[in-house]
């Protein structure tokens, strides 16, 4: 079963960052349940929103989860075509919610619509945690034979 591959680097954070100190409270633990999926759109007591020093490391983490929903999209286009191979850079928005927008994908090594459209719609229904501001990201994905 192909999958991404786990060198495909950190992700580049392009956005400036709010320094930890300037929120209140104790830095949130990446073991928090609300450092994933279950975090974003909450809100009330017990929200925890990432910033400063946290959030390389709370990207870090999420983009290696996001990548391995996406090698679903490359093992359903790996059964179309068994030497199926293709790299994925997504620029994205993620907004202070841990919503995905503003999503721009440029796929190389696949001309499979299929796949494109699965990766488009697995990322935009990734939810990140909440940061302190929105952040622009990029990242290469890597899929299929020899990554």
């Amino acid at each position: 079963m192909p999958e991404a591959s786990p060198d495909d680097g950190p992700a580049t954070k392009t956005a400036g960052m709010v320094p930890a100190a300037s929120v209140g409270g104790p830095a949130p633990s990446l073991n928090d349940p609300m450092m994933g999926l279950g975090g974003p759109g909450k809100k009330g007591p017990g929200v925890v929103e990432v910033c400063g020093d946290q959030v390389s490391e709370v990207l870090k983490q999420n983009m290696g989860t996001m990548s391995r929903k996406l090698s679903t999209c490359s093992s359903a286009a790996t059964e179309r075509s068994a030497d199926f191979s293709s790299s994925v850079e997504a620029t994205m928005v993620i907004t202070k919610s841990g919503r995905v927008s503003d999503l721009s994908l440029r796929v190389g090594g696949s001309r499979d619509s299929e796949f494109e459209q699965c990766v488009s719609q697995v990322a935009k229904a990734y939810r990140f945690p909440r940061f302190c501001e929105d952040l622009e990201v990029m990242k290469t994905f890597r899929f299929g034979k020899g990554n």
